[in-house]
């Protein structure tokens, strides 16, 4: 089960670039795509 709103990782593509790195597991919650906030995180900090 998932708690909050948010963008969370599905599923991992076999063999690919996800998949070989090892870091990113399906459930796994984004936070920041290269170095930036998501939008999620800069309403937070707005509030």
């Amino acid at each position: 089960r998932l708690y909050g709103t948010g963008v969370y990782v599905n599923k991992i593509r076999p063999n690919g670039p996800a998949e070989l790195e090892g870091t990113l597991v399906p459930c796994m919650r984004i936070y920041k795509v290269c170095q930036m906030l998501t939008i999620e995180q800069l309403n937070h900090l707005n509030t």
